[in-house]
């Protein structure tokens, strides 16, 4: 056997990036099978729409630093790198601040919320971003400084201590939303600790950030910020009227259904987790022509191999749906929403790497359009279905509808910024590149 060459392999970064999604996937779908299991409809229905809306919010930090973050500090030198994460930390400081401020506002009125998920978040929010503070920010550097093997090791301690908790709780007798919220909390606390302690942070550049250095992070996360929280906004609006519309119970369902989808977007999301700073670094040494090449490779490669995958999920569906939420969800709509999402996912490698090349050539302000057209036409479209149909299966048409519309403006984008691109020409070159991988 060969240990040179495994060892070689796992210093590779798409791999490590895969491990570390991988691992954080494989760790978040055991803690949400768990909670399938041990909480009831009505509280896991509640719990979900707690954690969309949760994450919606903190959409605005992370859509605010990262993207920013990484385009304005791969390639660069020393002096550069320390201004960008020093003015990183100063923006996530001041976002953080000022939702622990409105949470702490909250509390005065939210006695009068009649919505038990709302006040839960009303009551938690604040507290949550500020002990994910550090982790979040371990997160942005670990990635732009492409060390995805620390970023392995820090995932696995937020992702495994959560699922710890919550098996703590559950042998305690004591499981619930609000007790769930409490691991939450513990476990974001804790990956924060390994993160400060290992200096994976850089809060120590705070003091190297200058005004130009904040400002440049400003204008560009002015636009990836509204082109995330645009983005999330759908799912957001999605689960606000599937609950409000249909009930929690419809949510829960509708919930077993789609988050299956999330380990076949496992390889997408870390290809983009590396690529990102890959190609920004490209970027930023001037070679523009090979950020497009890289672009064109992965969305033929990723694109083609999702094929089988969905293939195979849609003929067992409701065996992956009673292996993640159980029996008694077999027999609801939760396998048929997963079919669904499975047609749709095959054109979400082109969509969202195209997407990720606008911004690697920093024009956030193109995404964010974009963005706005597809959750406008999307959240109309899956509104008006869910209404008149009072069907389950119509909170599939956001997505449907608004990945079609993403990909065209996308595209459009791209050749009139002067790289003409083929999506039948991808296809074929992700084809050549797959058939060259398994001679080797």
């Amino acid at each position: 056997m060969n240990y040179n060459k495994i060892y070689d392999l796992f210093k590779n970064k798409y791999l490590l990036s895969l491990l570390s999604n991988g691992s954080n996937a494989f760790i978040g779908m055991v803690t949400l099978t768990v909670l399938f299991r041990h909480l009831t409809l009505d509280a896991m229905g509640e719990y979900g729409f707690f954690l969309t809306v949760l994450l919606f919010f903190d959409t605005f930090r992370s859509g605010f630093i990262s993207t920013a973050f990484i385009n304005y500090y791969a390639g660069y030198s020393g002096a550069k790198k320390d201004q960008t994460a020093g003015a990183a930390w100063i923006i996530a400081g001041c976002i953080t601040l000022t939702s622990l401020l409105v949470s702490g506002l909250a509390h005065f009125v939210v006695d009068f919320v009649e919505d038990s998920s709302v006040r839960l978040f009303l009551n938690y929010f604040g507290v949550i971003y500020t002990l994910s503070l550090p982790f979040f920010m371990a997160n942005c550097v670990l990635q732009a400084q492409q060390q995805f093997g620390k970023l392995l090791i820090i995932n696995l301690c937020n992702q495994g201590a959560l699922l710890a908790f919550i098996l703590i709780v559950i042998f305690a007798g004591h499981i619930d939303v609000n007790t769930v919220i409490y691991c939450y909390m513990a476990a974001n606390l804790f990956s924060s600790m390994i993160a400060l302690l290992c200096g994976w942070t850089l809060i120590s550049k705070m003091r190297s950030a200058t005004r130009s250095a904040i400002n440049e992070l400003f204008n560009f996360g002015k636009y990836s910020v509204g082109t995330n929280m645009t983005a999330t906004l759908m799912s957001v609006f999605g689960t606000v009227v599937i609950k409000f519309l249909l009930g929690a119970p419809a949510l829960a369902v509708y919930n077993a259904g789609s988050k299956l989808v999330q380990i076949v977007e496992l390889p997408l999301r870390s290809l983009v987790y590396a690529a990102l700073p890959a190609m920004s670094e490209r970027y930023n040494t001037g070679d523009k022509r090979g950020v497009v090449s890289m672009m064109e490779r992965y969305i033929g490669v990723f694109t083609l191999a999702l094929i089988p995958v969905c293939l195979l999920t849609i003929v067992f569906a409701d065996w992956a749906i009673l292996l993640l939420a159980g029996e008694k969800y077999v027999d609801t709509a939760a396998p048929n929403i997963l079919r669904i999402y499975m047609l749709i996912t095959l054109l979400f490698p082109a969509e969202r790497i195209i997407a990720m090349t606008i911004d690697v050539f920093k024009l956030p302000k193109i995404n964010f359009m974009k963005v706005l057209v597809m959750v406008t036409v999307g959240s109309l479209a899956g509104f008006v279905g869910i209404y008149v149909s009072e069907s389950i299966y119509a909170a599939t048409l956001p997505s449907a509808v608004s990945v079609v519309i993403g990909l065209i403006i996308a595209l459009a984008a791209i050749n009139r910024h002067g790289y003409p691109v083929s999506f039948l020409a991808m296809m074929r070159q992700g084809a050549v590149d797959i058939m060259r991988q398994v001679r080797q």
